[in-house]
C-alpha cells in the first residue's frame, strides 16, 4: 500500500527512522539496515499479537454467542440423533471451547453410550484404569445425575479380545451404575457378561439376539423391569430369575408360534401394551398347551398382532383381556373368526385392520366388526368390495351395527382388475354371466352407497336409529391413473357431506407392515413409532 510522505511522520515511526525513510535517494548503510530489520520484527510479532485480540474480540461478538445455552443444547441432542459419526460428541468438543463447555455440561447428551464386550470383558486394563474401560467408567460417572442407557454388543465372532481386558461388571459396580434405566443387549446372547451385573433401577430393556437360539442367555437381576423388547428370543431361554409378572409393556419380535406367545402372556398378568409378531398363519399349531383355568389380564388396553393374529387360539388355552380397548391386525385374510374370536375382543372401542394379502370379500372381515359391537374408531385397509362396505356400515331399520361409531377411516386401493373393481365402473355391468347377480342385487354406484352410509349416520338419522353420529370420516385412494377418476367421484359425494360432519379425502398407499422398523425402547422410540401406526387419520 502506498504511503504518501505526509503520513510518514504520522505512523509513529521514531524520527531519525522517518528521515531514512523520506530521503528516498539515500542508500541505507549495514547499520540502517539492522536496526530497521529488528524495528520490522517488533512491528510484525506486534501484528501477531494484534490480530489474535481481534479474532478474539470478533469471536466473542459473534452471533452464535448470543444463541442461549438451552438452544445450544437442543442443536446439539439433535444433531446426535442424526449424525453418522461414530463418535458425535467429540466431533462437537473439538469446534471450539465454547462448544466443548456446553458438551461437556449438557448431560442429557451423555444419556446413552454403547460399549462392545468379548465374552463378558471390555478391553483395558484396571490398574491402572486405562482404555475403553476407563472410558466407561468415566462416561458412566458423567451420565449418573439423569437417567441413562447402556448398550451392550456382543458381536459374533471368533477372534480373542486384545489383552489386557476386564470383566464389564468390575467396571459397572452398583455405584458407577447408579441412574441407569435403559439396558440394551444385542449379538451373541450366551457370554455378555451381564449376569453379575448390579443394576436395580433399569426399568427397560431390549433383548435382540443376532439369530435364534435355544441356549440359555444371561441377563441381569432386573428388580424394577416394566417395559421389555425381545427379538430372535424363545421365551423358554430367558433366565428363571426374569420377572415377567411385573411387565406392563412387551414387543415379541421375529414370528413367534402360538405356544411362546401364549407361554408369555399367561405369566405377564400386568401387561397394558403389547406387540406380538407372530407366523402368517400360526392357527395351523394344534400342539395341547395344557392349561388350567383362565388368566385373566385386566390391565392390557392395548394390542397388536403383526402376521398372524390366532384370537380364537388365545381364547381356547385360557386367555382373557375384558379391558381390551385398542386392537391393530396386520395379518392374511383367511376365515378363520369364531365365537372364541369374538368373545374375547368383544370390549374393543378402537380397531385398524390392514390386510397384508391380496383381494378378499368382505365377508372375511365382517366377523370381526360384528364382534366389536362398541367400537368408537374403525380404521379399514383392506382391498374388498366397497359397495359391500358401505352397506354394511349404513345403518337402517332392519340392521344398526357399530352404533357408538364416530371414527372412520377406509383405504381404497384401487387395482386394475376387473372383478373387484366392476363396481366403480360407468358402465352397467352386462352379459350373461351378470344376469343372476343384477336380478337378486341391482347394480349400486359405490358412491352412491358411500352417500347412503353417510347420511344414515348424519347427526339426525343416526339419532333416530339411536345411535351416535359419525363425526369423522377419513377415505385414502390409491394413487394411479386408474384411480384419478374415481377419487373425483368420492370427492363429489364427500363434498355434499361437508356441512354435517368432518370429512377428508388424501391420496397414497396402504399402510405397511412395520417388521422394518427400528427396535428401541418402549420409552425411547418404539412407544411413539407404534402410536404412529394409528395416525390412518386425525383422532385415531
Amino acid at each position: 500500500m502506498p504511503i504518501s510522505k505526509a503520513q510518514i511522520s504520522q505512523v509513529g515511526l521514531p524520527p531519525h527512522i522517518c528521515d531514512l525513510f523520506l530521503n528516498d535517494g539515500k542508500h541505507p548503510s549495514k547499520q540502517e539496515h539492522a536496526e530497521v530489520s529488528s524495528l520490522l520484527r517488533g512491528y510484525e510479532h506486534e501484528l501477531s499479537n494484534l490480530e489474535a485480540r481481534i479474532a478474539l474480540c470478533r469471536n466473542f461478538l459473534a452471533v452464535v454467542r448470543r444463541v442461549p445455552f438451552e438452544v445450544m443444547a437442543q442443536i446439539f441432542e439433535d444433531y446426535m440423533k442424526i449424525t453418522g459419526s461414530t463418535n458425535p460428541l467429540s466431533v462437537l468438543c473439538q469446534v471450539c471451547v465454547s462448544w466443548r463447555d456446553i458438551a461437556m455440561s449438557h448431560t442429557p447428551l451423555w444419556s446413552e453410550r454403547a460399549v462392545r464386550v468379548h465374552n463378558g470383558t471390555i478391553a483395558g486394563s484396571i490398574r491402572p484404569l486405562e482404555g475403553p474401560a476407563a472410558a466407561l467408567q468415566a462416561w458412566a460417572k458423567r451420565a449418573a445425575p439423569m437417567p441413562w442407557s447402556l448398550k451392550v454388543v456382543n458381536p459374533q465372532t471368533d477372534t480373542l479380545q486384545p489383552l489386557p481386558c476386564v470383566p464389564l461388571y468390575l467396571i459397572l459396580s452398583s455405584a458407577n451404575a447408579k441412574n441407569l434405566q435403559y439396558l440394551a443387549i444385542t449379538g451373541d446372547l450366551q457370554f455378555t457378561g451381564t449376569a453379575a451385573l448390579i443394576v436395580a433401577e433399569v426399568h427397560s430393556i431390549v433383548v435382540e439376539g443376532a439369530e435364534r437360539t435355544t441356549s440359555r442367555i444371561e441377563l441381569p437381576s432386573l428388580s424394577n423391569i416394566r417395559k421389555a423388547v425381545l427379538v430372535n428370543v424363545h421365551p423358554n431361554i430367558l433366565p428363571h430369575h426374569f420377572s415377567w409378572s411385573q411387565l406392563t409393556h412387551i414387543y415379541l419380535g421375529s414370528a413367534l408360534k402360538l405356544s411362546e406367545g401364549i407361554a408369555v402372556l399367561r405369566r405377564t398378568i400386568n401387561l397394558q401394551r403389547a406387540c406380538i409378531d407372530f407366523e402368517t398363519y400360526p392357527h395351523r399349531e394344534t400342539r395341547n398347551f395344557g392349561h388350567t383355568g383362565t388368566v385373566p389380564l385386566l390391565h392390557l388396553s392395548e394390542l397388536t398382532f403383526l402376521h398372524g393374529a390366532p384370537l380364537g387360539g388365545f381364547f381356547n388355552y385360557g386367555m382373557s383381556w375384558p379391558k381390551l380397548d385398542r386392537l391393530q391386525l396386520w395379518y392374511e385374510p383367511e376365515p378363520w373368526w369364531n365365537q372364541e374370536s369374538m368373545r374375547i375382543i368383544r370390549s374393543v372401542k378402537r380397531l385398524h385392520v390392514v390386510a397384508q394379502g391380496g383381494i378378499a370379500s368382505l365377508n372375511y372381515f365382517t366377523p370381526i366388526l360384528d364382534a366389536c359391537s362398541l367400537l368408537t374408531h374403525l380404521t379399514f385397509e383392506c382391498i374388498t368390495t366397497y359397495v359391500h362396505l358401505f352397506q354394511f356400515l349404513e345403518l337402517s331399520e332392519a340392521e344398526t351395527r357399530l352404533p357408538h361409531l364416530e371414527y372412520l377411516g377406509i383405504e381404497c386401493d384401487f387395482i386394475d382388475e376387473f372383478e373387484f373393481n366392476m363396481e366403480w365402473d360407468l358402465e352397467y355391468p352386462t352379459g350373461p354371466q351378470y344376469e343372476r347377480l343384477n336380478r337378486h342385487h341391482p347394480f349400486l354406484r359405490p358412491e352412491v352407497a358411500l352417500a347412503n352410509m353417510l347420511r344414515s349416520r348424519s347427526p339426525g338419522n343416526a339419532a333416530a336409529h339411536g345411535c351416535t353420529p359419525l363425526k369423522q370420516l377419513t377415505i385414502r385412494i390409491s394413487e394411479g391413473a386408474f384411480s384419478d377418476p374415481l377419487a373425483e367421484r368420492i370427492s363429489n359425494t364427500l363434498a355434499q357431506f361437508e356441512d354435517q360432519l368432518d370429512v377428508h379425502l388424501v391420496r397414497g398407499s396402504k399402510t405397511k407392515c412395520p417388521t422394518d422398523m427400528k427396535l428401541t425402547h418402549w420409552g425411547r422410540g418404539l412407544e411413539n413409532t407404534l402410536d404412529d401406526l394409528w395416525a390412518f387419520s386425525d383422532n385415531q
